[in-house]
């Protein structure tokens, strides 16, 4: 059966919430969000994602084509999913969750096809 890498993610993300609320670290969470160049930098990463998750061919940045073949367009896809899951375990560790990434990278594993 094959699920959409989007409903994986959100589940996973969930899920994560979920263990943050019952670990008692809402406290640390809050101190992360209310941090300014942290969610400078967050809304910069989703930007810069969304940009690349919904490139379809060639793209040309200043008259310079960014990807010669269409080829580099899933690998660079690839690559925005695989940092999710990079960003995750780094909010895990920072939270003191240290059993939700082996979770968010089984189910990326399993789910999104060898994206770990």
């Amino acid at each position: 059966m094959k699920i959409h890498s989007d409903v994986i993610i959100i589940l996973t993300m969930g899920i994560i919430a979920g263990l943050i609320y019952n670990s008692g670290n809402q406290d640390k969470l809050f101190d992360l969000v209310t941090n300014k160049s942290w969610v400078i930098g967050m809304f910069f990463i989703i930007m810069f994602s969304l940009y690349i998750l919904s490139m379809t061919g060639d793209v040309d940045i200043f008259g310079k084509r960014v990807f010669s073949n269409k080829e580099d367009i899933p690998r660079i896809k690839t690559s925005i999913k695989k940092g999710f899951i990079a960003l995750l375990i780094a909010l895990c560790a920072e939270l003191s969750l240290t059993l939700a990434p082996f979770w968010a990278v089984f189910l990326a594993s399993y789910f999104l096809d060898n994206i770990v």
